[in-house]
């Protein structure tokens, strides 16, 4: 199956074109790609959210398995405490460094079947796993098959799951969503932070088909 990626990216705001927290990597030989969302309320969200996907694409955690996510976990925390200069902190940043940085986290992998069975003509299959509210949505000819992990603009609304780069002892209360399913050579995956999935959604419950029918 052949893969081709496009990534959009706006800024934040028109006056600050650098200014952004979100986070994308993908690896179209492999079938991965990953995006976060960084929560701008807390303090260097957005390296921890490109320290998130980058290490998904080196090497996806297996969250099944809390003991080796643990580590994963671990190991990019330390990643993350090392590239901070904290020489020229703010006293405001210094107070919010023991709390650390918060993103959303949400991961795609395709796989060839294991076992191709008659009628799915090639279907490849994929894996998804997510905490926060950035979202999937699964095209085919324009018409929007499926979302995940969320269904309703309205459930946007509310504070995120989100992964820590501090250790605040709360770890037990991490849980991913996961899901899977199937999908065709000409089917459109894609991933969106909440501001662009809250745009999809609206559009879709209101009738509108623009955001179906003008992905690209």
């Amino acid at each position: 199956m052949h893969f081709d990626v496009q990534a959009f990216q706006p800024a934040k705001g028109p006056d600050q074109p650098a200014e952004n927290q979100d986070h994308w990597a993908a690896d179209p030989s492999r079938g991965l790609a990953a995006v976060a969302d960084g929560v701008s309320s807390a303090l260097f969200s957005g390296p921890w959210a490109r320290i998130l996907v980058e290490a998904v694409l080196d090497e996806p955690p297996n969250t099944d398995r809390p003991e080796d996510f643990a580590a994963w976990l671990r190991a990019r925390r330390e990643t993350w405490a090392q590239s901070i200069d904290k020489t020229g902190l703010a006293w405001f940043q210094k107070a919010k460094l023991p709390v650390g940085a918060f993103s959303t986290l949400l991961w795609l992998e395709v796989r060839p079947r294991a076992n191709d069975e008659p009628g799915h003509f090639g279907a490849r299959e994929f894996h998804l796993r997510s905490i926060g509210d950035s979202c999937f949505f699964h095209v085919r000819h324009g018409e929007l098959l499926r979302s995940f992990p969320v269904e309703d603009a309205a459930a946007l609304q509310a504070d995120p799951l989100a992964l820590g780069s501090v250790d605040l002892k709360r770890d037990e209360l991490i849980r991913f969503d996961r899901a899977d399913g199937l999908c065709h050579e000409d089917d459109l995956l894609v991933l969106a932070t909440d501001a662009v999935a809250e745009w999809v959604l609206r559009n879709r419950n209101t009738g509108s088909p623009r955001a179906l029918g003008e992905w690209r």
